[in-house]
């Protein structure tokens, strides 16, 4: 299931929609979701015991990134939600965490679907399945004498999809 419609990639590439754009979106987001260091990029509850090892206001998470922290459970009990923020892969509270307390957090990761999906990461993603859409093109190499170079294909512009490099050999 991808977060984002085969009907908005067909749109984006100028073709039919058809259901094998489906892997092909299925293939960009899983390559997004690793670029993020994350398993996935769908909505997960995710539940961990955070163990700060000094007192701090910043507890970082083992899954991300987070997208809404649900509770924070600590030895006095619940935290006030209202003084709780949360960055990529992080967890912050106004108060303090004490070192060695057992924090019980339950958060979420990931989007819900295109709508909650940032415009960045929905446009990475779309790029991304045009790419492994087309095939991913290998670079390619000249050789004269000692001198080679190194260049990818161009894209539809004419402009290469990456640097050029000269190097000696």
């Amino acid at each position: 299931m991808s977060l984002i419609e085969t009907q908005t990639l067909a749109e984006y590439l100028g073709i039919d929609d058809t259901p094998s754009l489906q892997a092909h979106l299925d293939m960009a987001e899983a390559l997004a979701a690793s670029a993020l260091g994350s398993d996935t990029l769908e909505l997960t509850t995710r539940t961990e015991v955070l163990t700060p090892n000094i007192t701090r206001k910043t507890l970082p998470t083992n899954y991300g990134p987070v997208t809404a922290v649900t509770s924070l459970t600590g030895l006095n009990g619940l935290l006030d939600a209202a003084r709780t923020q949360f960055g990529n892969w992080a967890i912050a509270h106004l108060d303090a965490f004490s070192a060695k307390e057992e924090i019980t957090a339950v958060y979420v990761t990931g989007w819900a679907d295109d709508a909650t999906l940032p415009d960045s990461l929905k446009q990475a993603i779309l790029h991304l399945s045009k790419w492994v859409k087309d095939g991913a093109r290998t670079v390619s190499a000249e050789k004269l004498g000692d001198w080679s170079v190194s260049f990818a294909p161009e894209n539809a512009d004419g402009v290469p999809m990456m640097f050029s490099t000269l190097t000696k050999d």
